[in-house]
């Protein structure tokens, strides 16, 4: 029996490689992050595209079409290259949609939009590139469309953690950078009350501002980047510093209202605070709990 090991891989990892060699790569994008450790944007990136280096002929690199950036970053790359995207219908795909399906290679249904368990456009570039890399792997269209229509997700991520009072609490806790903050704003069509901050990574906050000033009604701000939030969005948004998580998840339930949303997106790593984002992201799950017990 074939057994499949599906690692997610960082950057950092990337650096030393000398005889890594997956049999499919699958890029996601290509954003800004972890900035305080690479010199600019370039560097991280070739530190990213290590994960193809010891790729041959035999082996598939899937990628996100839509993403400018990383489509002329694999050029040079040997594996053979597999698109997905939303947005085109560029050749090689394995999966295309219309505005109510994806279609398998067959020009088969392969499910429809509304029946994914996963709502927003960047779950589904995920489901994409996901589907394309089981695909290749033999894994039957029906199973895909069966994981398709009941994966929930995964703890940290736009984790719905429950409701109080007609407001919404939300865990993006993995959301460690501004691009992710980005997508989870996104995301919400309700007024948000948006937690943000930790170890500043180099992002820019300023870039934020667009998705926040027409649906963020007030952004509480925690841990060692406080400074550098308020310095950039300070005039720009109604801004709180709150410090600790237990305070800005006390100051976000005395201020929100029915209907709103309050996101803890950060924005940035959590190794001020806690050791990694998911005991921050327990953390604020307890915390939303006291609430609820004690009003």
């Amino acid at each position: 029996e074939k057994r499949v090991h599906v690692l997610e891989i960082s950057s950092f990892q990337m650096e030393f490689i000398n005889h890594f060699k997956p049999y499919i790569s699958l890029f996601l994008n290509l954003t800004p992050d972890h900035l305080n450790r690479y010199d600019d944007m370039d560097d991280y990136v070739s530190a990213k595209m290590n994960m193809w280096s010891n790729q041959t002929e035999d082996d598939f690199l899937v990628f996100n079409a839509d993403d400018e950036l990383l489509s002329k970053c694999i050029d040079s790359a040997k594996a053979i290259k597999i698109p997905y995207s939303l947005d085109s219908d560029t050749d090689g795909l394995l999966f295309r949609l219309n505005a109510t399906k994806i279609y398998n290679q067959e020009h088969a249904k392969l499910i429809n939009l509304d029946e994914i368990a996963l709502p927003g456009r960047h779950n589904l570039s995920n489901y994409l590139g996901s589907s394309t890399s089981a695909s290749l792997l033999g894994i039957a269209s029906s199973r895909i469309a069966q994981v398709m229509s009941t994966f929930c997700g995964v703890p940290h991520r736009l984790e719905h953690i429950g409701e109080i009072n007609g407001v919404t609490y939300i865990n993006d806790s993995k959301a460690t950078n501004v691009d992710a903050v980005k997508v989870a704003l996104d995301s919400f069509n309700n007024p948000i009350l948006l937690i943000l901050g930790g170890q500043d990574k180099g992002g820019d906050f300023l870039s934020l501002y667009p998705h926040t000033h027409n649906k963020v009604k007030e952004t509480l701000t925690i841990g060692e980047s406080e400074k550098a939030i308020v310095s950039v969005l300070g005039d720009a948004v109604r801004l709180t510093t709150c410090g600790s998580l237990k305070n800005a998840v006390e100051v976000a339930h005395s201020h929100a209202q029915p209907g709103d949303v309050v996101l803890l997106s950060p924005g940035c790593a959590s190794f001020d605070q806690f050791t990694n984002f998911e005991e921050r992201g327990e953390t604020f799950r307890e915390l939303v709990q006291s609430l609820k017990v004690h009003g």
